[in-house]
């Protein structure tokens, strides 16, 4: 039953560091600073301006990266 039983590859990037590689530059620039300007883009704004454009991610995954308490900086 458990033949082949394998660890899990480790991520390093939470869903929103794997996003911004993906990115063409200057859409990494607008992301970047949509994720800083907190005052702007609330994470459930920002989620729901990313869905629109068929990115899912949630408000929770943004607070912790924009937080640093994602893998992207504790890992």
């Amino acid at each position: 039953m458990l033949e082949g039983l394998k660890p899990i590859p480790r991520v390093v990037k939470c869903k929103v560091g794997q996003l911004l590689e993906t990115l063409e530059p200057s859409d990494q620039e607008i992301l970047q600073a949509a994720l800083a300007d907190t005052k702007k883009w609330s994470s459930h704004g920002l989620k729901n301006a990313l869905m629109e454009r068929g990115i899912t991610i949630g408000d929770v995954v943004i607070g912790k990266h924009r937080r640093g308490l994602c893998v992207c900086r504790v890992g």
